[in-house]
């Protein structure tokens, strides 16, 4: 089977793939929703998909729907947005907690929190950030204080 990643959590460790026609692969199959999880992905020592990421390997149907039992392959997808830096300002990660899904930022040689939701590391393909990472930001006022909207890796 091969199909298109609609979502994937890392956190939760599972996503879905939405399956495409190809051979071998029965008619109702195609379109629908296949489960993927991160042992599967693991077994096989393949990368986390991003969204839209091209995946191949072997689906069963099981009582709840497809599965992915087996993965062989794993394409992120091309075209990821071009990084532009304008707006952008130093930061470093003061903490990040992936089964929270947040953490904060710091620009250098100051204390002020800066919001950092998961979904915004996602947006630019950045599956984990560690203390002391350092990333351009996007940052703007929020009610309770500041947030990052968008990042890239610094030096990128």
């Amino acid at each position: 089977m091969s199909g298109v990643v609609k979502w994937f959590d890392p956190v939760r460790g599972y996503g879905f793939v939405q399956i495409e026609a190809g051979d071998g692969i029965p008619d109702d199959w195609v379109g629908q929703d296949m489960l993927i999880h991160v042992t599967t992905l693991q077994r096989a020592e393949l990368p986390l998909p991003l969204e839209q990421a091209h995946v191949i390997g072997t689906a069963v149907r099981r009582d709840r729907g497809l599965q992915a039992v087996e993965v062989v392959s794993v394409e992120q997808p091309a075209g990821l947005p071009d990084i532009d830096a304008e707006g952008l300002e130093l930061v470093e990660v003061k903490w990040f907690s992936p089964l929270k899904g947040y953490g904060f930022l710091n620009r250098p040689g100051q204390d002020t929190d800066i919001f950092l939701h998961i979904a915004t590391l996602r947006r630019a393909g950045i599956e984990r950030a560690f203390p002391g990472d350092r990333l351009m930001a996007e940052i703007q006022g929020r009610d309770r204080g500041e947030a990052a909207v968008r990042v890239i890796r610094a030096g990128s």
